[in-house]
């Protein structure tokens, strides 16, 4: 494992364990104030989503994620074939809500008030609702399963699209913000 990579689980790490505190104290889904902001509390996943899917998220956040190398997806990719394609899906199907409960712990950490911005928090539910479909989708077992799991992942690919720019937006609106908070 290389310096970033070790340095990017310290980091993300240190920030479920900052959610695993709000989490047990029962604030989960409200940012930590900060000194700089001023920005209304953050909603909270228990106010949005059913207690046993955020419970849930905060146990799958907890889980390691699989890496995979471009070189191995590379070769497994080159020349699919039906059984590929059927092990794919079931990866993905098992993957993919362990690294979106990953990042709805990230999204609710950011540091100097970003996670209440409505921007970050609109990204995060999106994180939330595929989560809960993924987790709804039955096992993966025959050619069927993996053209709807396919149609799914089309959908929440769609649903994704816009998570850059909309970390951008609140980016810059807690740019703005601290700007004219430091020139008061």
């Amino acid at each position: 494992m290389g310096a970033a990579s070790r340095a990017a689980r310290r980091a993300g790490s240190e920030a479920l364990r900052r959610w695993e505190a709000s989490y047990s104290s029962g604030r989960a889904g409200i940012a930590s104030p900060s000194p700089v902001s001023r920005a209304p509390p953050a909603h909270r996943l228990a106010d949005i989503f059913p207690k046993k899917l955020v419970d849930d998220i905060y146990r799958s956040s907890f889980k390691s994620q699989t890496g995979v190398s471009l070189k191995y997806m590379m070769d497994f990719g080159a020349q699919p074939i039906q059984r590929q394609l059927m092990v794919s899906a079931q990866f993905l199907h098992k993957e993919l809500p362990v690294r979106f409960a990953h990042r709805v712990a990230e999204l609710e950490n950011l540091p100097l008030g970003l996670s209440s911005k409505e921007q970050v928090q609109t990204v995060r539910d999106w994180y939330v609702e595929s989560y809960d479909e993924l987790k709804k989708f039955p096992p993966i077992e025959n050619r069927e399963d993996e053209a709807k799991f396919t149609t799914l992942i089309k959908r929440v690919m769609d649903r994704h699209a816009n998570v850059v720019p909309m970390i951008a937006r609140g980016v810059l609106e807690l740019k703005l913000e601290l700007e004219r908070e430091g020139g008061e």
